[in-house]
């Protein structure tokens, strides 16, 4: 009898011991799943990040302008050209079916986008190859200096170009808000960046590219654009770029500056909807 209940015991022993084996194993396995979580995750977030680089997301604003622009027969497109154009202007864009006397909006996009964005994004990839600037993030104010005066230029110089070719009237206003958003964000950097606080440009980017897209979608825009903003915004505060006050800032000051222009033509987001 005694020795049936030692053996009983010692049973119990291993069976408690074994308990305890495969709680350390799934500790073990558990650490190991949120390493790979971890690992994924700032995958993610880097993949998202450079994504939604001010490059790329201007460069996709200015096709979801040609395509508010092109939007023929919609009220969309009505309220965009009346409100632009002069009635004998109006008239002569309908007759032209809303296309360019020399290229189509979406080769004017590729234009727009190419060289207001793109271009910038090339000019300091060559910086970065030749040691000039530490990384295309801009970590420092002689570097944001750099990219920032360098993206107005771009901005600046597609002026004369759109009217050479003549560019629909919403890629004007496409443009003049984006030199007002950036200017902003310039002279806010040039006195923030001192004391170490630079606003988000990449959730500033995600802004106007939310807009636009509020602007010339349909109500669907409402649903995934918004979402868009956050994503990118996720991505700067995971890797450490930023903090919340820098992407909350960048949001709103670009999404305000794209809003301030629109409205002075008249063009809001409450307008689509009356």
């Amino acid at each position: 009898m005694k020795d049936a209940v030692l053996a009983e015991g010692d049973e119990l022993g291993r069976v408690e011991l074994g308990a305890g084996a495969v709680r350390l194993s799934d500790g073990v396995s558990v650490e190991a799943l949120q390493e790979g979580s971890s690992r994924a995750k700032a995958s993610f977030a880097r993949f998202v990040t450079n994504l939604g680089a001010p490059p790329f997301t201007f460069l996709a604003a200015s096709y979801v302008v040609a395509y508010g622009s092109v939007a023929k027969g919609s009220q969309k497109a009505e309220l965009f050209s009346s409100r632009f154009l002069s009635p004998n202007d109006f008239e002569r864009s309908q007759s032209l079916q809303h296309v360019s006397s020399y290229l189509q909006e979406n080769d004017i996009a590729a234009l727009v986008g190419g060289i207001g964005g793109i271009l910038p994004l090339l000019f300091l990839a060559v910086l970065r190859f030749g040691g000039i600037i530490g990384s295309l993030d801009l970590d420092t104010l002689r570097e944001r200096i750099i990219g920032f005066l360098f993206a107005t230029g771009c901005g600046v110089v597609l002026l004369p170009i759109l009217q050479a070719i003549e560019a629909p009237p919403l890629f004007f206003i496409f443009l003049y808000a984006h030199l007002l958003a950036t200017f902003c964000l310039f002279f806010l950097t040039l006195y923030t960046m001192r004391f170490g606080w630079k606003t988000s440009v990449h959730s500033g980017g995600a802004a106007c590219l939310c807009f636009v897209s509020l602007l010339c979608f349909s109500w669907l825009a409402w649903l995934w654009a918004p979402i868009l903003v956050v994503l990118i915004s996720w991505s700067r505060l995971y890797l450490h770029r930023h903090t919340v006050g820098q992407v909350v800032l960048g949001v709103f000051l670009a999404f305000g500056c794209y809003a301030a222009v629109f409205s002075v033509f008249d063009i809001s987001l409450l307008a689509i909807f009356s």
